[in-house]
């Protein structure tokens, strides 16, 4: 009964294990995402202000062109700032939940090897106890046919017809 009890708990801790790697999987597709839109957005800002500059130092540009890209830059360098800070906890959220999914899984498999060596030792235990039931038969006595009782010592696995 104790192994029974022991093989449930092992299961339900082995599910529990899957769950958590699960999530952490989920985590990461998250934070692979939160990364992705972040590096896109500074890529969008920094394409936007190379286009801008060319159009602002263009021959066909103006001092008011230049004087609007002079104030349009200096809110965009603000927002590049921002973005470019937002890339870089995306960049450690998703570093993060990598190594909480690598934890995870390591999790999982040290259940999984904990159930099978408790399986394996359960099996041997099985296989120790069967072998002092055949050794134990082995030194009973049997009759023999003068009806005294012998003890036979011979190998378990020895046919009986012997």
């Amino acid at each position: 009964m104790a192994r029974a009890t022991v093989g449930k708990s092992l299961g339900m801790v082995a599910r529990v294990r899957r769950i958590v790697t699960e999530e952490a999987r989920l985590g990461l597709a998250t934070a692979i995402a939160t990364q992705s839109e972040a590096d896109d957005l500074v890529r969008a800002i920094t394409d936007s202000i190379a286009h801008e500059r060319d159009v602002a130092s263009s021959v066909d540009s103006d001092d008011r062109m230049v004087e609007a890209y002079i104030v349009w830059l200096a809110d965009a360098a603000t927002r590049l700032e921002s973005a470019r800070a937002r890339q870089d906890a995306a960049a450690a959220a998703t570093t993060q939940a990598r190594t909480m999914l690598n934890l995870a899984k390591a999790a999982e498999r040290a259940v999984e090897r904990h159930i099978a060596d408790a399986a394996e030792e359960a099996r041997q235990a099985d296989l120790r106890r069967e072998q002092l039931i055949l050794d134990e038969a082995a030194q009973r006595p049997v009759p023999s046919s003068g009806g005294e009782a012998s003890t036979i010592s011979r190998s378990p696995l020895a046919n009986p017809r012997d």
